[in-house]
Parts: C-alpha cells; structure tokens; sequence
C-alpha cells in the first residue's frame, strides 16, 4: 500500500493536486469488470473538488486500476449523505457569503460535508414560486426573429401538494415593444391603459423590453418556470438576448455564469436556467397521454379546458403593427382601428400563459421525475 501511496503522491503533484486526505480501507466489488477481486484492501483517497478529476482508465506500476473517479461533488454529496429525492436538509456550522456566485437571495457555506444532513422530523413543503412565460416573435428584414412580446404569471406560493389555486397567479405582466422600423399605433398607450388585471410596460426597443424580463426574473425569483414549446420560444428569448449582449443575461437562471451556453448554435436551456427547472407543457402533455389529435395549444386547451378561443400562431406576431402600416399606405382613419386591435391583442396573447398555468397541474408529477433524477445520478456510480 506503501507504493500505492507514493505512485498516487507522484500523480497528484503532477495534477497540481496541492492537498488531499487517504487512508487504507477494505471493499467489495459486484461489478461488471472483469479480474476485480470481489473483496480487497484499497486506498480511499479525498480532496477538494476545485482540484481536476484523477483519470478513470490510469494505470501505472502500482495502481492497477481506479474506481469512482467519475463521480462528481452532487453525486457523492447525495450518496454520503443519503439524500433521497426532496426533503428538508439540517445544515449546521453556517456562514453567511457575498452573492459572487448566485443570484440567490440568501448565500450560506458550511466547511464540510459532514453538516449536512436529512431533517428528521416531518414539516410540511415550502410553497414555491411559480412563473409562466409566453414569447411572441415577430420577423424582421432579414427574416430573424425578433421579440416583440412577453406575458409572464407570477404566483408567489403556489403548493405543489395540493390543488391548483383559483386563480393560478397572483401579478400578470404584459411587457411589450414594436417591431424594429415600425412607429407605434396612434394611442397605443391609452389602449394599454385599458386593459385589465395587467401590468402593461411599454417598451421602445427589443434591448429594454429583454431587460425588463431579466429585472422580473430577478426580483420574483421564480422556483419553476411554465412554458410552451420551450425549445423553441426560450431559444429565441435568449438568442435575441445574446445577439443585443443585454447584460447580466444570467439572471434568467440562479447561478452567475460567465459561460455562454450554446451548442451547435443551440441554447442549453438547462444551463441557461439553472436553478429554475422547466415544465413544457407540451412535453408534459405527451407525457400524461392526453387523447388530443395534435399536440399543440389550441388542441391542447380545447381538449383540457374546454375553451374554443382561437390562438394567434407564434411564428409572426406583428399583426397589429402589419394593419397599422397597411392602414397608413391605403390613408384611413388609423387611430381607432390600431387603438382596439392593440387593446384585444394583449389580452389574446396574455390567454395561453393563463392556460398554461391552469391544467394540467404538473408540479406533483415533479417531485417524482426530481426522485428519478437523483436515483439516475446514483445509478452511474
């Protein structure tokens, strides 16, 4: 074990791995590797995850062969610690830190693993904060999508174990701008102004439109974000909001990453919304077997809700500013027709948000994948 210790003191500095704990312990191996003993004398070695991984296939004069360097801090925090799906956690010798890392409100570190630990006793479930986002596009000239809208639900303690509240949200937000080139409709902010139960902010341009979804994201701080189609319309949210470089555009997540998360072109949505899971509606209807003959909203809310409302399709949405310019080539009266084609647009596109966070009620469905997922994260140890 000696020449163990010396052959993995010699990698280690090597890796610039400046300090790490070890000792020599006793384990059985059930495993599919073939010529591992089934029980054995080993070297169990400890250091700080900042430091990089030991490679899984080294193999040298005295180290034959390495186990668990593939498993990472979560992992082997869960594991030690036997966490088991969601659950209150004790978490002892605390200490406050500056936000440098997360835009949570409220940032504690503990100095070792061993002070986490499952609550025992029984205390009922946080009520989480809701969030459901609808995103409305408009193309441009040279056939990009722009954003020109977002209606965005905020439900501030909505209980995951019990029926969905009556309403489903409690503040409804309407932020909306114009298509780039294209004035705004005669008495676009009356018509604003006369639309109920909702806070409309009028927005010049696309960059303060996307700003102001990031201030919202940041002072609700939403624990799960509702959504239709997600991979496309959270793809272009944050697309537009990489190519007008909107700074801080990690506040649509929890953690400050610097990173920007594109692969082949495409947003990681669960990078860029880390620490706020997603529920697509339409993943999750596909998941429950609705009987609907097609998958999207309309079907979904005729067949769910009973409502029979007709849906203005995601892909051009300028249609109020479309009239308005036909209505200005052609010189007729402009003001009216644009001032109530503005003020039934918003509530229209403000409806599949609103459906969105009636039914189906996914939250408890959640806790179940949330316990898959860790029991899957256990299973690639």
């Amino acid at each position: 074990m000696d020449d163990v210790y010396k052959e993995f003191d010699e990698y280690a500095n090597k890796m610039r791995i400046k300090e790490f704990a070890c000792r020599e312990v006793n384990k059985y191996y059930s495993f599919e590797k073939e010529g591992t003993p089934k029980n054995c004398d080993y070297l169990e070695v400890r250091y700080n995850a900042r430091y990089p991984a030991v490679s899984a296939d080294y193999s040298g004069p005295a180290i034959e062969r390495v186990f668990g360097a593939t498993v990472n801090a979560l992992e082997l925090l869960l594991i030690e610690r036997k966490i088991k799906g969601p659950c209150w956690l004790d978490i002892k010798n605390v200490s406050p830190t500056a936000g440098r890392v997360a835009w949570c409100p409220q940032i504690v570190v503990t100095s070792a693993m061993e002070n986490i630990s499952s609550c025992s006793e029984e205390k009922p479930k946080p009520p989480m904060v809701i969030a459901t986002l609808n995103v409305r596009m408009s193309l441009n000239a040279k056939l990009q999508n722009e954003v020109i809208m977002v209606a965005a639900l905020i439900h501030q303690k909505y209980n995951i174990d019990k029926e969905s509240p009556k309403p489903p949200y409690e503040r409804q937000f309407c932020f909306v701008t114009r298509p780039r080139d294209t004035p705004w409709p005669r008495q676009a902010r009356d018509a604003f102004l006369r639309i109920p139960n909702t806070e409309v902010i009028r927005c010049e341009t696309e960059s303060e439109l996307l700003e102001e979804v990031l201030i919202l994201m940041q002072k609700a701080d939403p624990d799960l974000i509702i959504g239709y189609d997600c991979a496309f319309q959270f793809d272009v949210l944050m697309q537009r909001i990489f190519t007008l470089k909107v700074s801080n555009w990690n506040r649509m997540g929890r953690l400050k990453s610097t990173t920007v998360p594109l692969l082949r072109g495409k947003i990681i949505l669960n990078q860029a919304f880390v620490g706020r899971p997603i529920c697509d509606i339409q993943v999750s209807a596909k998941e429950l077997n609705l009987k609907v003959r097609s998958y999207d909203l309309q079907s979904l809310c005729t067949a769910v809700l009973k409502t029979k409302e007709h849906l203005v399709s995601p892909a051009r949405d300028d249609s109020p500013y479309e009239r308005s310019r036909l209505k200005q080539i052609s010189g007729q009266p402009l003001y009216l027709s644009s001032r109530i084609e503005l003020q039934h647009y918003i509530p229209h596109n403000r409806r599949p948000a609103r459906w969105r966070s009636a039914r189906p009620n996914c939250a408890p469905k959640l806790r179940r994948r949330l316990r898959e997922v860790e029991d899957n994260s256990k299973m690639r140890t």
